[in-house]
């Protein structure tokens, strides 16, 4: 499972769940709006995201493929000095 549509189609029905039961449960009138997210013709609002996420028990970051452990970025080992920096944008 690559892409966002993917991902909800696959919970959706590994949970049994028929698209306008989806559509009930994310506040959507009619179920061709999760056709339509499902199919990848229109991009989820934000809100949505966190809707979806509920309705299909996995987390936003699941539903939008972020691992869930980010990598470690190495500590600055010496302090930058950017006092000249400041100084040349103030003059």
């Amino acid at each position: 499972m690559d892409t966002l549509a993917e991902r909800i189609k696959a919970k959706r029905l590994e949970l049994g769940m028929s698209q306008g039961e989806l559509a009930e449960k994310v506040g959507y009138t009619s179920r061709a709006s999760i056709n339509k997210i499902e199919k990848g013709l229109v991009d989820v609002p934000r809100s949505k995201i966190f809707a979806l996420s509920k309705a299909l028990h996995v987390s936003p970051a699941w539903l939008l493929d972020i691992p869930d452990e980010l990598p470690q970025l190495d500590p600055i080992s010496e302090p930058i000095d950017i006092s000249p920096t400041l100084k040349a944008i103030q003059e």
